[in-house]
C-alpha cells in the first residue's frame, strides 16, 4: 500500500511515496500486483495523511464501499490543506459514471441509508474534486500498471528538490504555500506573485527554489522561463551606467529565442516581435526589485496589462523590500517571515559544525547566537561560517563582544534598505529603531511621531511596506484598526541603526546616545546645552 520511508529521495513532510484506494473487487487483476504487504484498517487513513501521492482505482462497484468514499474525501482534503498530489484510475469504468452528481456512483451513493445528507455530500463533492484531475483509462493490465508507476515517478520527481542547494532549511513549506499562489495548473489568468520581507530573510533564495522546482513544469507545456537577478544593484534611475536596459534585452532575446539577433529596447515594439511575446506563456522571475519604474521598464510599460504582453497561463515572480510595489502591480503577496526557533538552529548548525545540530557542549552558545540572529537566515549563514572550526574559547569571545563588534557583512545588506530612504524617513527610522522598538501599538507610535515629523501615518506605513518595521496584525480583527497593531524593529535593525548613528560625528555631535558609559563620558568630557 505504502512505501517505506527509506525508499524518498526528497525532503517534504511524508513518510510515504504512495497510497493506493482501492475497492477489494480490483484485488484479483492488477491491484495484486502493485500490492506488497497490506495495513490494517484502523491504519489506512493515518497512512493516507502521511503519503505523498494518491492513486484512486475507481472500479465498477468502487461506491458501494462507505470507507472508500471516506478515503476519497480524506484525499480531496489534503488536496486542498496540504498539496496532496492525486492519480485518479478508471478502471472499467468511464469516468463520466464517477461524478457524484450523475452517473452510477450517484446511485450507489443514494443507497448508503446508513450515512446522513452531510456524509453524501461530502463524498460526491471529493468526487467532482478528484475526478477534475486529469486519469489514466486503459484495457490492458500491463498498460495500466506502467502509466500508474510512470506518473508516480512524475509526481515525485516533480514535488523532489534539486540535491544541489543544500542548506535550504525550511524552504519545503515556504515552497508549498507560494506554490498555491502560482497554481501553475491555471491556464486562465496570469499571476504575479511577489515575495516580500526583510533583507537577509530568504527571499532570493526562495524564488530560485522555485524556479528550480518549477521549470521542468514549465517546460512540459512549452513555457518559456527566465531568471532576472539583482536588479536593483543594476539600476541606477536612467542613468547613463543603467544596466537595466541590458537586462531587458537579455530577457527578451531568450524568451523569443533570438540570442543571435541583438535585439534592442526598440526592435521590442514592433508589432511582429509583440504578438510573438503576447503568444508565450512564461515562467520569469524578477530579483530584487526596489522601485514601480523598474518594474515597469522590464514588463515594457505593460504590468497593469499583462494579458497584453504574454499568453494566458503566464506566472512572474518579483522579490523585494517594498510592498508598495507590489500592491501597484496587482500582485498576491507572499510574506517571507523568519525562521522559527528550531530551524534557525539547525541552519546554523549545518553552518558552524556541518551536522543539524550542534554537539551537547557547544548548545548553550549555539542557542545564544541564534538567538541573536532573529531567525534571519543571512545572520545565521554569517555568523555559522564565522564559528565554524573554531575553538570554544573563541566562540565565548566573539558571542561576548558581538553586539559591540557587529557583523559588517550582515548589517552592510541590511543597511541597504535604509539608504533608499528620504532624509526624513531616515531620522524617524532611527528614532523608532533606536527608542520606540518594541511594546508600542501602532497608533500610539504614530501619535509620538506626529510631535516631531508632518505626514507621520503615512511615513511609518511607508517603513511597514519597506520592511523596516513589523506590524504584528495577529491581535488586531480589523485591518483598519491600528489600535491592537503592535510595532517591533527586528533586533539586526535596531543594531544597525545604532552603528549608522555611530558613524555620525565625534560623540558630542551625535543625534543620538544610547550606551550609558557614552553618556557618562558626554557630560564629564564635553560643554553640554541641553535643549527642550
Amino acid at each position: 500500500m505504502a512505501a517505506s520511508s527509506g525508499s524518498c529521495v526528497y525532503y517534504g513532510p511524508w513518510e510515504y511515496d504512495v497510497f493506493l484506494c482501492f475497492r477489494g473487487e480490483t484485488r484479483g487483476s492488477f491491484t495484486n500486483t502493485m500490492l506488497g504487504k497490506g495495513e490494517s484498517i484502523a491504519e489506512l487513513l493515518s497512512v493516507l495523511k502521511r503519503s505523498a501521492v494518491s492513486v484512486i482505482i475507481f472500479s465498477e462497484r468502487f461506491a458501494d464501499s462507505p470507507w472508500c468514499l471516506d478515503e476519497v474525501a480524506t484525499i480531496a482534503r489534503s488536496m486542498k490543506e496540504f498539496g496532496h498530489r492525486v492519480i485518479p484510475v478508471f478502471y472499467n469504468v468511464d469516468p463520466s459514471e464517477v461524478d457524484g452528481d450523475t452517473g452510477s456512483y450517484a446511485a450507489m451513493i443514494e443507497k448508503h441509508d446508513v450515512a446522513g445528507p452531510k456524509a453524501k455530500l461530502k463524498w460526491r463533492n471529493a468526487l467532482k474534486e478528484v475526478v477534475d484531475k486529469a486519469g489514466l483509462t486503459s484495457h490492458e493490465d500491463s498498460q495500466l500498471i506502467k502509466a500508474i508507476v510512470d506518473n508516480v515517478m512524475k509526481e515525485l520527481v516533480e514535488m523532489s528538490p534539486s540535491l544541489k542547494p543544500k542548506n535550504l532549511i525550511g524552504i519545503d513549506s515556504r515552497v508549498w504555500e507560494v506554490k498555491r499562489l502560482l497554481d501553475m495548473n491555471r491556464s486562465d489568468d496570469i499571476r504575479i506573485i511577489g515575495l516580500w520581507g526583510m533583507p537577509g530573510i530568504g527571499k532570493t533564495t526562495l524564488a530560485r527554489a522555485l524556479y528550480q522546482r518549477l521549470t521542468n513544469i514549465s517546460k512540459e507545456d512549452g513555457s518559456k522561463h527566465y531568471f532576472v537577478p539583482n536588479i536593483n544593484a543594476k539600476w541606477k534611475g536612467g542613468q547613463e551606467d543603467n544596466d537595466l536596459e541590458g537586462l531587458q534585452k537579455e530577457l527578451y532575446s531568450t524568451l523569443l529565442s533570438e540570442q543571435d539577433q541583438n535585439i534592442t529596447c526598440r526592435d521590442l515594439d514592433t508589432s511582429y516581435r509583440r504578438a510573438r511575446l503576447s503568444r508565450l506563456k512564461v515562467f520569469i522571475v524578477l530579483d530584487d526589485v526596489e522601485y514601480w519604474s523598474q518594474l515597469e521598464q522590464l514588463l515594457l510599460g505593460d504590468v497593469l496589462n499583462l494579458a497584453k504582453l504574454f499568453a494566458l497561463g503566464s506566472r512572474i515572480i518579483v522579490t523585494t523590500r517594498n510592498r508598495k510595489v507590489l500592491e501597484f502591480a496587482m500582485a498576491r503577496i507572499y510574506h517571507v517571515e523568519r525562521l522559527n526557533p528550531q530551524d534557525s538552529l539547525r541552519l546554523f548548525s549545518l553552518y558552524s559544525f556541518r551536522r543539524e545540530l550542534p554537539p551537547e557542549d557547544r548548545r548553550y552558545q549555539s542557542v545564544t547566537a541564534v538567538g541573536y540572529c532573529q531567525g534571519n537566515p543571512l545572520a545565521l549563514r554569517v555568523l555559522g561560517c564565522t564559528l565554524f572550526r573554531k575553538s570554544k574559547n573563541y566562540w565565548q569571545s566573539f558571542l561576548d563582544g558581538l553586539r559591540k563588534i557587529p557583523k559588517q557583512e550582515i548589517h552592510g545588506v541590511l543597511r541597504r534598505s535604509y539608504d533608499e530612504l528620504g532624509s526624513d524617513e531616515k531620522r524617524m527610522f532611527l528614532d523608532i529603531a533606536c527608542f520606540f522598538r518594541r511594546n508600542y501599538s501602532k497608533s500610539h507610535l504614530i501619535k509620538m511621531m506626529a510631535c516631531s515629523y508632518y505626514s507621520a501615518y503615512s511615513r511609518v506605513e511607508d517603513l511597514i511596506d519597506k520592511a523596516l518595521l513589523i506590524c504584528d496584525h495577529s491581535s488586531s480583527d480589523n485591518d483598519d484598526d491600528d489600535d491592537d497593531e503592535m510595532i517591533e524593529v527586528h533586533d539586526l535593525l535596531h543594531e544597525t541603526a545604532w552603528i549608522i548613528i555611530g558613524e555620525e560625528a565625534e560623540l558630542g555631535n551625535r543625534s543620538r546616545i544610547e550606551n550609558a558609559d557614552d553618556v557618562r563620558k558626554l557630560f564629564t568630557t564635553w560643554k553640554v546645552i541641553l535643549t527642550f
